[in-house]
């Protein structure tokens, strides 16, 4: 059997990894080590050995990376997938229990496997397609806002500050969301498209999706403010649907468009800014379902 490693360099768990692969000797495995930047030669390298399985191993914007390269390479035969935060902070293995790189050969072998689905984001772009998350409104500004605030501040401190000020400084679009049979007109301050439950470091923003079940989870936010955020902080944290408050929408669907019709919307993509958009722009998200298989940890 073959294995390509595909490991971020910057990964605090790469050393580890690198470890425990040296001691397996029963199959020809492959390690690169690589990050968002320049991962599509270092998948054209992983890709030439015909691998029959690609493990990931590192934050969501490499996994993101290397699934929309692959996705777009139309491959006759797929190689089988497994995503590991290797000590990031990768909001998708907060749903997709990848069980270590050991374990996961360990189950390979026995054909434990499951469909992943993806999303794929349509409009006047070239598409794109998302692993674990897709949020629009407050989500978007939020990470852009952290990508500028001061590197020496921790990552999650960063993001939450960021939430915090975005609160209070908000001024949310109206949109047009059409998702299954119901159509909303209204101002919105988020709307979260999610095959995984957390986004943001850690916050269950969709704690209705499931993994491979064809369809995304629909989460729709109304008005909110700082007092909402930490009323709710502990059940956003164990991603727990907050039932009581007609303001958030819980739902799920294959196809979703969203158009803006006063204000701007921006929009973030499994944690990186993607753009913003203008009134009377549109875009439409689709489930792509059994994209791939992955290891079922």
């Amino acid at each position: 059997m073959k294995i390509a490693v595909i490991i971020e360099r910057s990964a605090p768990h790469r050393k580890r990894i690198t470890h425990n692969l040296a001691s397996i000797q029963r199959h020809q495995i492959q390690t690169f080590t690589s990050n968002s930047e320049d991962c599509k030669n270092t998948v054209t390298q992983a890709l030439q050995a015909l691998p029959d399985l690609v493990m990931i191993c590192g934050g969501l914007s490499l996994s993101t990376c290397v699934i929309n390269l692959l996705q777009d390479l139309r491959l006759d035969s797929k190689p089988v997938l497994s995503i590991h935060s290797a000590g990031t902070t990768n909001d998708f293995c907060k749903t997709y229990d990848n069980g270590g790189v050991t374990r996961t050969i360990n189950q390979f072998e026995k054909g434990k496997l499951y469909p992943l689905d993806l999303i794929k984001i349509t409009g006047p772009f070239k598409h794109r397609y998302a692993l674990n998350m897709v949020t629009c409104g407050l989500g978007g500004n939020i990470l852009r806002s952290v990508k500028n605030k001061e590197r020496w501040l921790p990552e999650s401190l960063n993001y939450h500050l960021s939430i915090m000020y975005w609160l209070l400084k908000y001024k949310s679009p109206k949109l047009r969301i059409s998702v299954n049979s119901m159509t909303i007109k209204n101002h919105l301050f988020m709307a979260g498209f999610g095959n995984g439950k957390f986004a943001g470091n850690g916050l269950g923003i969709c704690p209705q999706a499931e993994l491979g079940n064809g369809s995304f989870a629909v989460t729709l936010i109304g008005k909110i403010g700082l007092f909402d955020f930490f009323k709710y902080y502990a059940k956003l944290r164990k991603a727990k649907l907050i039932s009581k408050d007609p303001r958030g929408v819980y739902t799920s669907s294959h196809s979703t468009e969203l158009e803006v019709l006063e204000g701007e919307m921006a929009i973030e993509c499994d944690g990186q800014y993607f753009r913003s958009f203008e009134a009377g722009e549109r875009l439409n998200i689709h489930s792509i379902p059994s994209a791939f298989s992955v290891v079922q940890n």
